[in-house]
């Protein structure tokens, strides 16, 4: 997303958005798909959009989402402007709309200078000079992106960095921004002991220091107060009775903590879920991470193919290795909360890398995607999608040749297929493994008969692993068999299956 040729090229998934049908823009539809959907964006457990941002994304594709016309190009009188224009340019209270400042406006190219894709320094209101400034993607951030923001902190009156990386350096810089009123640290790494800096900061008005590790002494470092209108608290280490204690002593300041949970109602706490959700293919050295969005909670797991239990499976405390085709199940627990459902993640090793990889036959015009290279590019696809990342055959065998040129001996091939019965999507019938040094001399070396399916189920990713006599082999040919004829409890009954496969790994 930072270069305009590459957000149009989109993923793996295709361009995000079809200009002016949002309806048909991958964008908009993950968006509004029900929270409990793998699918929908933001993940569940992150910051999810608002009515309005909403509203703005959908006006905006439908508008023919131009990446070029400034929002000030447009008549005062369009309804896209009026809408965007009340999100980027008043994000605080409407009184601070027409609040008129003293300091001169900052210079229009110092301002853009700033802008990146990961730094936004943009004006509060439209005729202000006031700024605000806002770091994304915690990755990139570095202590140096708000000290390099010094030409404009005169101007600055806002400074949001929730969910940055940021430590208790940032108070020695943010002691040069004279105007500051509102200051987010939420999900900083701040101590809190630097608080008391903030105290020489006369016009400051609203702190939001929400899961961070403040406490009430470091609170009482900012006393009395003076400007402050609201502080932040939640999840942060200031219980409630101590909060409460606080608004007693400054009737002024409201002390936000949060909604407290009910402690006669146990909720459910939503599932793990992968560090990187789009790798599932791991080179050798790469460990597999779980993460979890609320703190205190425990993941237990499991690698065996057996469904973790809350009290006796292993504790996630260290990134896992994965040495093979992995069927990782995990579930978060935590006293007071119900554990979470179960979730499931199939992630893979590289393994022996052939050198090349040949069709031998002609997948469907529909399903070609890169050919033989896209079976060892580390790209999965998902079953229930099969337009992306798949080779799919059905009037004839999927075959496919592999070289290699490395002296390692190979055990085992490991096929990643999909099963979508539903759509006629089967496992193979059979499948053969050929190999040899010379590709008109292949002898048989592996087989494997997948068990077929008794009634209708769920789509989903399989793993089918072929035994091989060990070798070191030159070439290896794969072949598996469409269904000939689906079974008489399917609706297809009598006519092909088909096969499709994204990714072949050796071991």
């Amino acid at each position: 997303m930072t270069r305009t040729e590459l957000l149009l090229k989109g993923g793996k998934k295709g361009a995000p958005w079809v200009a002016g049908n949002p309806d048909s823009s991958h964008l908009i539809q993950r968006i509004l798909l029900q929270l409990e959907d793998e699918k929908h964006m933001p993940p569940k457990g992150k910051a999810q959009l608002s009515d309005r941002e909403i509203a703005i994304l959908h006006r905006w594709v439908a508008a023919g989402a131009d990446l070029q016309t400034k929002l000030t190009d447009l008549p005062a009188t369009d309804s896209f402007r009026i809408l965007a224009a009340s999100f980027f340019y008043s994000p605080a209270k409407a009184s601070e709309q027409s609040k008129s400042y003293g300091f001169p406006a900052a210079d229009a190219s110092v301002v853009q200078s700033l802008n990146g894709p990961f730094r936004i320094v943009v004006p509060i209101d439209a005729k202000s000079p006031a700024l605000e400034i806002s770091f994304f993607v915690s990755s990139e951030y570095k202590p140096e992106m708000l000290a390099a923001c010094m030409p404009v902190a005169q101007q600055t009156v806002r400074v949001n960095l929730s969910g940055m990386p940021a430590g208790d350096e940032v108070f020695a810089i943010l002691a040069s921004f004279p105007n500051l009123e509102y200051l987010n640290l939420n999900s900083t790494q701040i101590s809190g002991k630097g608080l008391a800096s903030l105290a020489n900061q006369r016009s400051l008005r609203r702190l939001s220091l929400a899961n961070t590790s403040v406490t009430l002494s470091d609170l009482q470092r900012l006393a009395p107060f003076e400007k402050i209108e609201e502080v932040k608290l939640w999840r942060s280490r200031v219980r409630p009775e101590e909060a409460r204690k606080l608004a007693q002593q400054f009737p002024k300041v409201r002390f936000d903590i949060g909604q407290l949970p009910d402690t006669s109602e146990q909720l459910r706490l939503t599932p793990p879920s992968l560090r990187k959700p789009d790798k599932t293919v791991f080179a050798s050295g790469e460990k597999l991470e779980l993460k979890h969005p609320m703190p205190g909670v425990r993941i237990r797991y499991t690698i065996d193919g057996s469904e973790p239990d809350s009290n006796s499976s292993p504790v996630y405390r260290a990134p896992i290795a994965v040495e093979g085709p992995t069927e990782v199940r995990a579930m978060a627990v935590m006293e007071g909360w119900h554990a979470s459902n179960t979730s499931f993640f199939t992630v893979f090793a590289q393994g022996i890398k052939a050198a090349q990889a040949m069709l031998l036959t002609v997948p469907d015009s529909r399903y070609r995607v890169q050919g033989g290279a896209s079976l060892t590019d580390g790209q999965k696809g998902e079953s229930n999608n099969t337009l992306v990342n798949w080779l799919g055959f059905r009037e004839e065998p999927f075959a496919a040749l592999f070289r290699f040129e490395g002296r390692d001996s190979i055990r085992k091939v490991i096929l990643s297929m999909a099963d979508n019965n539903g759509e006629y999507i089967m496992p193979p019938q059979k499948i053969l493994v050929t190999a040899g040094n010379d590709t008109s001399a292949l002898t048989l070396i592996g087989t494997l008969v997948p068990e077929q399916p008794l009634t209708y189920g769920p789509a989903k990713n399989r793993i089918y692993s072929v035994t091989l006599k060990p070798g070191n082999y030159r070439y290896i040919r794969i072949q598996a068999d469409p269904v000939s004829k689906l079974p008489a409890w399917h609706r297809g009954k009598g006519s092909k299956g088909w096969v499709f496969v994204d990714e072949v790994f050796f071991e």
